[in-house]
C-alpha cells in the first residue's frame, strides 16, 4: 500500500516453521543480494503487475482521482510507480532503498493463531532479535502537508469498459483523528447497499446498478469516496447531480435518528464479528501501527461505539464541500468555502487515557487428523431423511456455522428455467411473509449473522454463521427466508433493472464477450436445457421476458428439503437441541417437483486456438484447458496423484511454470495450473493460464510446451514430489 509493505505467512502450527519464517526474515531484513541479475528478470515481471492494474477501467480511475486529489503528496502517486520507472530504475536506488528502510526499528511483528507464547517469544529474540540496530537515524519518510483545496476538481478516463463508474471524493483527516469515527458512520448511512440514501436516490429508482461509500483512513490525510456503477448509455451528467445532491446536501438534510442508529449497529456488529478471528485484528493491528500506534485497533473500534449524532452531522457539514471535493471541472466560485487545514495526527493526545483493558485473545486447538475426525463428526439423519454432519469443536468467539445444500428438479421439469430460477434466488432477501428487505437485514445485523444463499437451477447452498447463543434464532430466521418469500413486486423489478444494467454493460464490454465466447465453446446442449451456456444477449433476454410469477412459481414448486443435507460446526454442547431446531425448521418442506440427479457427461470438444480481440487492453491472457475421463469419486488414487502432478508443474511458486515463466526468464506476473474433476461423473479438466505483455505471447507459448514437454518425457524429480506432497498435506489441514 502506500503506508506501507507487508510481509506474511500462514502455516501449520510448528516451531520449526515459525522459527525457519523469522530467521529467513531476520536474514532478508540485512542481507539480501539486491542483485542486478535480479533486477533483469523481475523488472517485467513486475511491468507485467503494473500492465494487470492500468487494464482496470475502475483501478486506472482511482489513481487519476488521486493523482487530481493531491498536488504535492506522495499519495498522488501508485507505489507501484509508472511503467517509465519499473524500466529505469537502477540496481543502485534499490539498494539505497532496501538499505534505507529494511531495518529492525522499523519493521512491526505481529504473530496470532495457536502458539506458545514463551516458546514464540524465544523464537523472535533468537531470530530478529540478533539483527544489529544500524548506527544511523531512521530518515522521515514525508514532510509535505497538502495546501487547503480551492475548489473542485474534475477527471475523465475514457476506456473501453462494462459500465460507467461517477465518484466523488472529499479529503479528510489521518485514520488516528477524532473525526475518523464520524465519518465512518457517515459513509454508511450514505452508501449501505440496502438503507444508503445514494441506494435509495439512484438505485431504487432503477437509475443505477449500485453504489457504494468508502472512509479513507491513510496516516496522513486521506479521503473519504462516494461512487455509483452505471449502464454506459445512462445520462451520467444527470445521475452525477443526483449524487452530488445527496452528499453534499447533508446539511440541509441532516442524518437522521434512525439513520444514526441502524448505521452505528450494522458497524458495531460487524467489528464485532471481526474481532472474533485472530487474523482480523493482526491485520488490524499491523495497519493501525501504520497509521501511528497498534494499539488505536482497540481505541478505533471502542470510540465508534460512542460517537454522537451530533458530531456526524458536523463531519459531514465540515467535509463534504463542493471546494474540497474531486470529481468535476474546475468551476470558479467567488466566494469559496476552505475545508479545515489538515495537520500531522496528534498520536499521544488520540491515545491519551485510553486503557487497554481487553482481555487476550486467544485461539483454540484442534486436531484436524484423519482419525480424529472419523471419531468427532457425528453423522445422522432426521425423521424426514435430511442428512447431518456434525463437528463439535471449540471456535473463536463462540460462532457456529450451518450448511445447507439443496438439490432441485429434473431435468425435463428445468427446461427453461433459468431466468425464473436466477430470479427466484435474487428475490430470497427481498422480503418475506414476516419481514421487509429492510426489516430482514435489521433483524440479521441484530442476530449477528453471516450469510450466503447461493442457489440456482439445480439447486446449490446456503451457509449462516452466528455466535452460539443466537444461533437457533439465526436457523429460524434463514429457514423462514428460505420458506417463505413475499416476492414484493417493486423489489423484483429492482432486481430486474440492476441486472440488466449490468448485462448491457457486459454486452459492449469485448473482454467479458471473449470470457463468455470461451466458455460457450463446442457446448452441445439446446437452448431450453439449463447445461446450455446461454449468450449474455440471451441471458438479457431471459431476464427482460421473466415474470415475477414465474419465479414465484419456481420457488413453489422446486424448493425444498427432500434432497437436503445439513453440516454443523461449531462449539455445540446441546447436540440434541441443535439438532431439533435444523428438523423443527425443515419439516414439512417438500417440493412438488421430484429430484433426479442430470447426467452432465464429459464432453469431446474439437482442439481449437481461439483469439479474441480486446483493445485497449495493455496485458494478454493465455488460457488453456484438456477435458479429461477422472472423477474424485472415492478419493480415487488417480486423481490425487495428477493433482499432484499439476501443481508440480503450474501450482503457484515453486512450480516448473512458475520457476520457468516467472523466476527465470520474467515474462508473467501470473501464471498457474489446475485440475478440477466431478464427484459423480468421469467429467475432469486440466487447465492453465498466464498473463503477459503482448510482445512476450509467443516466448510465452513456447516456454510452456517446452515445460510440459519435459515434464511429460521425464517426468517429476524426488525433491519436487516431496515438497509438493507436503504442502499439499498442510493445505488439506
Amino acid at each position: 500500500s502506500v503506508d506501507r509493505t507487508n510481509y506474511f505467512a500462514t502455516f501449520v502450527s510448528r516451531l520449526e516453521s515459525l522459527d525457519w519464517y523469522l530467521a529467513w526474515q531476520a536474514d532478508a531484513m540485512v542481507n539480501s543480494f539486491i542483485a542486478k541479475k535480479d533486477l533483469d528478470s523481475e523488472m517485467s515481471v513486475v511491468r507485467n503487475e503494473f500492465e494487470l492494474q492500468e487494464s482496470s477501467p475502475l483501478a486506472a480511475l482511482g489513481q487519476r482521482i488521486n493523482a487530481a486529489t493531491y498536488l504535492w503528496h506522495p499519495y498522488r502517486r501508485p507505489p507501484i510507480g509508472t511503467k517509465s520507472d519499473i524500466e529505469n530504475v537502477s540496481i543502485g536506488q534499490l539498494q539505497t532503498f532496501y538499505r534505507t528502510h529494511y531495518r529492525p526499528d522499523n519493521a512491526f511483528l505481529v504473530v496470532a493463531g495457536k502458539f506458545d507464547s514463551a516458546q514464540t517469544l524465544s523464537s523472535i529474540q533468537r531470530t530478529l532479535g540478533q539483527v544489529p540496530q544500524p548506527a544511523s537515524a531512521l530518515p522521515r519518510t514525508t514532510y509535505t502537508t497538502e495546501p487547503v483545496q480551492d475548489g473542485e476538481r474534475e477527471v475523465t478516463v475514457r476506456r473501453p469498459s462494462a459500465a460507467q463508474v461517477i465518484v466523488a471524493s472529499y479529503r479528510v483527516p489521518p485514520a488516528l483523528h477524532p473525526d475518523t469515527a464520524p465519518l465512518t458512520i457517515l459513509a454508511q448511512v450514505l452508501g449501505d447497499s440496502i438503507s444508503g440514501r445514494l441506494h435509495k436516490v439512484l438505485v431504487e429508482t432503477k437509475l443505477a446498478q449500485a453504489t457504494f461509500a468508502t472512509p479513507g483512513q491513510m496516516r496522513e490525510a486521506g479521503s473519504i469516496v462516494f461512487g455509483a456503477v452505471l449502464s454506459p448509455d445512462d445520462d451520467a451528467g444527470r445521475l452525477k447531480k443526483l449524487m452530488l445532491d445527496t452528499v453534499e446536501g447533508m446539511s440541509e438534510s441532516p442524518v437522521t435518528n434512525e439513520e444514526f442508529a441502524r448505521a452505528k449497529a450494522k458497524l458495531n456488529k460487524a467489528r464485532e464479528l471481526a474481532f472474533a478471528r485472530a487474523s482480523n485484528v493482526a491485520a488490524g493491528a499491523t495497519t493501525m501501527e501504520v497509521m501511528g500506534d497498534w494499539r488505536a485497533v482497540f481505541v478505533s473500534r471502542d470510540r465508534l461505539k460512542d460517537v454522537t449524532l451530533a458530531e456526524v452531522n458536523r463531519v459531514a457539514k465540515t467535509y463534504l464541500l463542493q471546494a474540497n471535493r474531486t470529481y468535476g471541472h474546475l468551476a470558479p466560485t467567488t466566494a469559496p468555502i476552505r475545508a479545515p487545514e489538515m495537520s500531522t495526527a496528534d498520536i499521544a493526545n488520540y491515545l491519551n487515557g485510553y486503557p487497554l483493558n481487553s482481555g487476550p485473545l486467544e485461539s483454540h486447538s484442534f486436531d484436524f487428523s484423519i482419525d480424529n475426525l472419523k471419531q468427532k463428526i457425528l453423522l445422522g439423519q432426521t425423521s424426514a431423511g435430511t442428512k447431518t454432519a456434525v463437528l463439535q469443536k471449540p471456535v473463536r468467539g463462540d460462532l457456529v456455522t450451518m450448511t445447507l445444500n439443496l438439490k432441485f428438479g429434473n431435468l425435463k421439469a428445468l427446461l427453461d428455467q433459468e431466468a425464473p430460477a436466477a430470479m427466484a434466488n435474487a428475490m430470497l432477501l427481498r422480503g418475506t411473509t414476516r419481514f421487509t428487505r429492510q426489516q430482514l437485514d435489521d433483524e440479521l445485523v441484530k442476530l449477528g449473522v453471516i450469510q450466503s444463499i447461493s442457489l440456482g437451477a439445480t439447486g446449490g447452498s446456503v451457509s449462516l454463521t452466528a455466535k452460539k447463543d443466537s444461533f437457533l434464532q439465526a436457523v429460524d430466521l434463514m429457514l423462514h427466508i428460505l420458506r417463505e418469500p413475499s416476492f414484493p413486486a417493486h423489489e423484483f423489478e429492482e432486481v430486474r433493472s440492476t441486472s440488466l444494467k449490468s448485462l448491457d454493460g457486459q454486452i459492449k464490454d469485448k473482454s467479458a464477450q471473449a470470457l463468455s465466447a470461451w466458455g460457450r465453446y463446442g457446448n452441445p446442449y439446446d437452448k431450453n436445457d439449463f447445461r446450455y451456456e446461454q449468450t449474455m444477449e440471451e441471458t438479457r433476454q431471459g431476464r427482460q421476458a421473466v415474470t415475477i410469477e414465474q419465479a414465484r412459481n419456481f420457488h413453489t414448486n422446486f424448493y425444498g428439503a427432500d434432497q437436503a443435507q445439513v453440516t454443523l460446526l461449531g462449539p455445540i454442547e446441546n447436540l440434541t437441541e441443535f439438532q431439533a431446531a435444523v428438523e423443527r425448521a425443515l419439516a414439512g418442506w417438500r417440493a412438488k417437483v421430484r429430484w433426479q440427479r442430470i447426467e452432465n457427461p464429459l464432453i469431446q470438444r474439437t482442439p481449437a486456438r481461439l483469439v479474441f480481440d480486446t483493445p485497449d487492453k495493455a496485458n494478454v491472457s493465455l488460457r488453456g484447458y484438456q477435458g479429461i475421463a477422472l472423477s474424485s469419486i472415492g478419493q480415487e488414487p488417480t486423481f490425487f496423484a495428477l493433482e499432484l502432478a499439476v501443481k508440480m508443474f503450474g501450482g503457484g511458486s515453486g512450480s516448473r511454470m512458475w520457476n520457468r515463466l516467472r523466476e527465470k526468464d520474467g515474462m508473467s506476473y501470473s501464471v498457474g495450473a489446475d485440475l478440477s474433476a466431478s464427484s459423480y461423473e468421469q467429467r475432469g479438466r486440466i487447465s492453465f493460464s498466464a498473463e503477459m505483455a503482448p510482445q512476450n505471447l509467443s516466448q510465452v507459448e513456447a516456454a510452456i510446451m517446452q515445460e510440459l514437454t519435459r515434464s511429460l518425457s521425464d517426468g517429476f524429480t524426488q525433491p519436487e514430489l516431496d515438497k509438493f506432497k507436503q504442502q499439499f498435506l498442510y493445505d488439506r489441514q
